[in-house]
């Protein structure tokens, strides 16, 4: 996030604008949290898995705003 604040909040603009190297910092932020959640398989329910995955699905759809 470090990386990437200054892309925030995300614009179509901004998207466009970004270097090769911010794309793969995004994309790794992606894998990487992807990843945690396999091994996080172990999950006693159904609910939690649904929890996480709605964790996951706003990390990697849901930008924040910095001021």
């Amino acid at each position: 996030m470090n990386t990437l604040h200054k892309a925030f909040p995300l614009t179509p603009q901004k998207l466009e604008s970004l270097s090769p190297i911010d794309l793969a910092v995004f994309d790794q932020f992606i894998v990487r949290f992807s990843k945690l959640q396999e091994i996080m398989g172990a999950i006693s329910s159904a609910a939690q898995w649904l929890k996480l995955r709605e964790m996951r699905n706003q990390f990697a759809h849901d930008y924040p705003v910095y001021s």
